[in-house]
């Protein structure tokens, strides 16, 4: 009837309201049995953003950069770690902080240093802690930095998680669900039970989810 058409016209030409954005990086992580997430071996990823195209290469072992076999064999071995700061997000490999540090130590110790660049875009002191403990014994590093934004301190108490595919802080993580389109997150986040029906809505009555959520431009 005249609903069953007004659910098909949504579906096919109106996005639903709480489908949550996803980001190009998501693109290169996976579940981690300990770590929650990491970054997903040998994936190539062309990235625009703002004019600019960059390329990120993980290597077998799953960090940006080079061979990690290579690096485990270098006579002075340093070991970089950190989130998106230290990953390079939004930059090509060579311009991370890390290979410009590597560059400047192989002006004087030329290819006996070789830097690993262990950051993981979202990750967590503790992410990073854990990170850390798994590495140290495989690539017995010289030297061991760490580099995070320190506005991003929060995520020790509230990491992110991987749901549908997709990060999200765990305090929203109550409050997003896998559907056909995605990862939805309903806003509705003091009142659990709108919560629920908001994204029962976004799931299967797309018309409905959209009459809601016009309720809550109005009022």
């Amino acid at each position: 009837g005249t609903l069953g058409l007004g659910e098909l016209i949504t579906r096919v030409f109106i996005a639903p309201p709480a489908v949550y954005p996803r980001r190009e990086e998501y693109a290169l992580v996976l579940e981690h049995p300990m770590r929650g997430f990491a970054l997903a071996p040998n994936a190539k990823v062309q990235y625009h953003r703002g004019g600019n195209a960059y390329s990120v290469s993980i290597n077998a072992r799953g960090f940006r950069g080079g061979s990690f076999d290579e690096a485990r064999n270098a006579r002075i071995r340093v070991l970089t770690l950190g989130d998106s700061f230290t990953f390079g997000l939004g930059v090509d490999s060579s311009d991370t902080w890390p290979a410009q540090v590597e560059a400047m130590l192989r002006t004087e110790f030329g290819s006996a240093v070789h830097v690993v660049n262990a950051g993981v875009p979202a990750y967590s002191p503790r992410q990073m802690r854990q990170l850390t403990e798994e590495l140290m014994p495989e690539l017995r590093p010289s030297v061991v930095l760490f580099g995070m934004n320190s506005e991003t301190y929060w995520r020790v108490n509230g990491p992110y998680l991987l749901r549908g595919g997709q990060l999200v802080s765990s305090d929203i993580s109550p409050h997003v669900s896998v559907g056909r389109r995605g990862l939805y997150y309903s806003r509705d986040t003091d009142r659990p039970m709108l919560s629920r029906v908001d994204l029962w809505l976004n799931r299967n009555f797309e018309l409905g989810a959209q009459l809601l959520e016009a309720t809550h431009r109005v009022y």
